[in-house]
């Protein structure tokens, strides 16, 4: 399925309000790459509030410079479609990669947990200190911290996603007053009493991620939601180390603080607690949660190398015959009759060039391309230009000096005739011959006036007052037959 110049290939997950795909960009002069694309389902298209959120997610997550934030791209309205275009991330996220270690009975390694929480906090603390491009700060809380929210690529860095639900202070698009947004499992106790929420609220979900991830479960647990809600309320979760008493002291105690009730006793930065995290237990390299990674989903590793592999290498093959076509008809010798104009052109870059709405990815722009010998090195076309000058120069030369010794010399009156079959003959192949290498597309009359002009007053045929006197015809080059490279602006 194609969307303006996006492709959508392959769908990489679903939930209630959008389904991401892995897609194909296709922009201009054969730039082409692999994004992740989130398509608002159809129905949501059509309600304001949802589209106001989706934009609003994209306005924020432009202003967020960090490699432990999936960037957003791009965002397209298309025919009643609504895309946000994200950078694709190969590898999974923590919530799959839990599952899978729980579904075997395996604990995640403590310094592998440690690492992706730690990247995570990064993350979210580039978020919270965002700014606008006037410099004021956005006060952006992302609100959804979660397993399903944490991506993990093959190279080992976690990244958070999905800032849908992000509170701003300046944000266009107001939560509703008394709506909860975000999971249940991990909302800190003031954003359940849908009290003001700061970046606090991030670090009190953080450390529910943790403490889930170290336990093989989470902290609030239960059937009932209103049971959960009061266990959050109320602080009341089981010790951690009933399920990972290998979990060290120092390490325990980051937790427990960002699990405060109140928010004033937890971290007040995530930078914060990223640095005592760091300070509690040794971290995992990126190298040793790229093989947990590799050794945990292998299945879905190769599936999504293969899902890239088919869309770039479809892209690439596409370009190179492209190329290779193009290489051919190059060689190929053009006709004399005329210079191909820019319809020709436009549709010879048909297949290389896509459009849609304008986007913030596009960096590349197209010119209209104003004439045809633009594109070929400046010493063909200058060698092109000085012919169509001297061409015409040389004709009024020849004309000027026949002319002048016909002045001298006494009439021949079977000359008369003969110039009159012959010169003329001679006089507009030769002219036509200067219209064969000039560079414009312009008409011949225009290219060299002064030739016809110049030659029209001594044939003479018309005027009563002087008799022609004429010298013999002279012989007049034969244009160039020598093979011209065909030459379209590349």
């Amino acid at each position: 399925m194609t969307i303006g110049r996006y492709e959508l290939r392959a769908e990489l997950a679903h939930g209630g309000m959008a389904t991401v795909f892995l897609g194909r960009l296709e922009g201009v002069a054969g730039f082409s790459r692999a994004v992740a694309i989130k398509r608002l389902h159809p129905q949501f298209v059509k309600d304001p509030s949802f589209v106001a959120m989706f934009a609003d997610e994209a306005r924020l997550t432009a202003c967020i410079h960090s490699p432990n934030v999936v960037s957003i791209n791009d965002v397209v309205m298309y025919q009643g479609e609504l895309l946000l275009v994200m950078d694709f991330v190969h590898g999974a996220s923590l919530s799959v990669l839990f599952e899978v270690m729980r579904q075997r009975k395996q604990t995640i390694d403590m310094g592998i947990v440690a690492r992706i929480i730690y990247d995570t906090l990064n993350g979210l603390h580039a978020a919270h200190e965002a700014q606008d491009s006037s410099g004021k700060p956005l006060s952006i809380v992302h609100r959804d911290v979660s397993p399903q929210n944490i991506l993990v690529d093959v190279a080992g860095v976690a990244r958070v996603i999905d800032f849908g639900v992000a509170k701003a202070a300046s944000r266009f698009q107001n939560t509703l007053e008394g709506q909860l947004k975000g999971k249940l499992h991990f909302m800190a106790p003031e954003q359940i009493r849908n009290q003001r929420v700061d970046r606090r609220a991030d670090v009190f979900a953080a450390a529910v991620v943790l403490w889930t991830t170290l336990a093989g479960r989470r902290p609030f647990e239960s059937e009932n939601e209103a049971n959960i809600v009061f266990s959050i309320l109320e602080g009341r979760r089981p010790d951690l180390h009933t399920f990972a008493p290998s979990v060290p002291p120092a390490l325990k105690a980051v937790i427990d603080k960002g699990l405060s009730l109140d928010p004033n006793e937890r971290y007040c930065t995530a930078a914060n607690m990223a640095e005592a995290l760091e300070s509690a237990i040794k971290l995992a390299s990126q190298r040793e949660v790229a093989r947990w990674v590799h050794e945990t989903v292998p299945s879905d590793i190769e599936h999504q190398a293969a899902l890239r592999f088919d869309v770039e290498s479809s892209v690439n093959s596409g370009h190179l015959s492209s190329v290779h076509h193009t290489a051919d008809v190059m060689d190929e010798e053009p006709p004399r009759s005329a210079a191909p104009s820019n319809a020709d052109l436009e549709s010879i870059h048909a297949d290389r060039l896509s459009w849609s709405n304008p986007s913030r990815i596009s960096s590349i722009s197209i010119a209209k391309e104003p004439s045809f010998a633009t594109g070929r090195p400046t010493h063909q076309h200058s060698i092109r230009t000085a012919a169509a000058i001297v061409g015409p120069v040389v004709m009024l030369v020849i004309v000027a000096g026949w002319w002048l010794t016909a002045r001298s010399s006494p009439p021949a009156e079977a000359s008369i005739a003969a110039f009159s079959t012959i010169s003329s003959t001679r006089l507009s192949l030769a002219m036509a011959s200067t219209s064969v290498v000039s560079p414009s597309p312009e008409p011949m009359e225009t290219i060299a006036p002064a030739v016809s002009s110049s030659a029209t007053l001594p044939l003479g045929s018309t005027s009563t007052n002087a008799r022609p006197r004429v010298k013999p015809a002279r012989t007049v080059p034969a244009p160039s037959t020598k093979k011209k490279r065909k030459d379209y602006g590349f």
